[in-house]
């Protein structure tokens, strides 16, 4: 053992890891489609009365006439009419998406080697939440305007079934397509946004590869579909299986807008505007003070809020404590379409597509079965203190080589020593959520968690 134990670790700080998560088209659906909106025009200013000053919007306009053939047809040119009123309708912002608080403390990064200011360490944990904010952000998006959707022209929740791929060739089947478009011509619907998940996914890789058909005598690469997006959120919003038919949301933008406004602008905005350089500036000053700006997101044309407070004076720290978090104000605003429509036709709608056909197999067609996420329980059941010198998660090794007080405290270690789910304590039962087992030992006792 001597040998084994002679040598040193080589340690390397990983500042290059990718923290990947999807595209959430949900969003950059909603943002594309806000210049298409003529209800409200953010570019007039509208909800703020400057930077920083939120107020309601109020709108006038003259609602469209529908009811407009007379019935008497007897010349009478002094006779009076019906006077037209302009309509008022009030908007305002409401809905709030914050971030977890999260503390960085300087004393700890001179355990870390290397050239790296406080900054690049904020610049990092940072990105390690952003794609979970957004993805939340997208799910409560695409919530919202399902439950806001119309009906259909018939009346119908659903309208008529749509399939736009043939998923035993991969061959298009614009009439699909062609469906939902009729449907939205004949609502007079203009510029219809369409989201989807595996119909949009196949119509888009199949565009992909279109060309002029020699054969049928139809051109498939001419069946662009504009303003299409696919979102992996979709399926899981509405609760499909996987035999189960999915869906198609569709909206007109004149139907909804999405707004956000910042409370850091203007006069409440703090001196320090560089969010990442705020780390070091605050530490320099050596003062309390906070960091109050705006965080343009790398994926997405939105403007986060961005708070951080430093403290100096923290017991146990020559170097105080970092906390910060972020905040969005934005909502979906549902506005009229001057329309004339039925009562409950709003241009929201949910398409119901085809369930997708998997070609039989010559053995083994029946489908591998769906497993739903489980939950996976660890009574460690130690007589505390203790000290853990090594810790394995799954196969990853850690020498933590900390005193843990309590089952609390061994969780946070768990969540600290282990990267891929979180841990929580219920009862005295250490448990995550998951489709597997996880095993490791602590201080070389092994231990598994168990459904």
């Amino acid at each position: 053992m001597s040998f084994l134990n002679a040598g040193r670790a080589i340690q390397k700080f990983l500042y290059d890891q990718k923290y990947r998560t999807p595209i959430f088209e949900g969003i950059r659906a909603v943002l594309n489609a806000r210049d298409l909106n003529s209800t409200i025009r953010e570019v007039s200013g509208d909800f703020l009365d400057g930077p920083g000053k939120l107020r309601q919007l109020k709108v006038s306009y003259y609602p469209i006439q529908c009811d407009v053939v007379s019935e008497d047809t007897s010349i009478n040119l002094c006779a009076p009419g019906t006077e037209q009123a302009p309509i008022q309708n009030f908007y305002t912002i409401n809905k709030l998406l914050k971030s977890k608080t999260y503390s960085l403390y300087p004393d700890q990064l001179r355990y870390v080697d290397g050239d790296f200011q406080i900054q690049d360490h904020g610049r990092i944990q940072i990105a390690t939440i952003l794609g979970a904010l957004e993805k939340e952000l997208d799910i409560q998006i695409l919530t919202d305007i399902i439950a806001h959707k119309g009906v259909h022209a018939d009346g119908s929740e659903f309208g008529a079934r749509v399939t736009a791929s043939n998923t035993t060739n991969g061959l298009m089947t614009p009439m699909g397509f062609w469906q939902i478009e009729l449907e939205q011509t004949d609502l007079a619907y203009v510029n219809t946004f369409y989201i989807g998940k595996t119909e949009v996914f196949y119509w888009r890789k199949a565009s992909e590869i279109a060309t002029a058909n020699t054969t049928l005598g139809q051109n498939f690469a001419s069946l662009a579909i504009a303003n299409l997006y696919y979102d992996v959120n979709l399926n899981t919003i509405m609760g499909v299986g996987p035999t189960d038919p999915e869906y198609i949301l569709t909206f007109t933008p004149e139907a909804l807008k999405f707004v956000s406004w910042n409370r850091n602008a203007g006069m409440w905005a703090t001196n320090i505007t560089d969010w990442a350089t705020g780390f070091d500036s605050l530490m320099k000053m050596g003062t309390e003070t906070v960091v109050r700006t705006t965080f343009k997101s790398p994926n997405y044309d939105i403007l986060w809020d961005f708070y951080m407070h430093y403290t100096p004076c923290v017991e146990g720290s020559y170097t105080g404590r970092y906390d910060w978090h972020f905040e969005l104000n934005w909502d979906i605003l549902y506005t009229p379409i001057q329309v004339c429509n039925a009562e409950g036709i709003n241009g929201i709608m949910l398409y119901r597509t085809c369930p997708i056909v998997v070609p039989n197999c010559p053995t083994g067609t029946a489908l591998s079965p769906v497993v739903e996420e489980d939950t996976f329980s660890y009574n460690p059941a130690f007589s505390y203190p203790f000290t853990v010198t090594n810790l394995n998660i799954g196969g990853q090794q850690s020498y933590p080589n900390v005193s843990v007080a309590n089952d609390t405290a061994l969780v946070a270690l768990f969540n600290a020593s282990y990267s891929g789910v979180t841990f929580t304590l219920n009862g005295v039962n250490i448990q995550y959520s998951g489709y597997t087992a996880l095993a490791g030992n602590i201080n070389d006792t092994a231990f598994t968690f168990t459904a």
